[in-house]
């Protein structure tokens, strides 16, 4: 993921995953996604990005994420880049 995350591509796959069940338009998904990363944000799970929609995340948060999704369902850990085009 990397530092200043794209809310925009989380979106698109929260969107793709049915992530938000009883959300139809993009508009609710953005809605409810936004919602999320402020609550993240409040924890302190999550930092501000560069801008209003891009995010960080500290490190160690990070491989905690990393280990929690590879143990559960591998398919949401990318291992490098060219991943994406599989």
């Amino acid at each position: 993921m990397g530092h200043n995350a794209s809310l925009d591509f989380f979106l698109l796959c929260a969107k793709g995953l049915g992530l938000f069940h009883g959300v139809s338009t993009i508009k609710e998904t953005r809605d409810k996604l936004l919602t999320v990363v402020r609550h993240l944000k409040a924890s302190c799970l999550l930092l501000d990005g560069n801008t209003s929609m891009q995010f960080d995340i500290h490190d160690l948060i990070s491989d905690v994420a990393k280990s929690i999704t590879s143990k559960g369902n591998p398919v949401f850990v990318l291992r490098h880049e060219r991943d994406l085009n599989d």
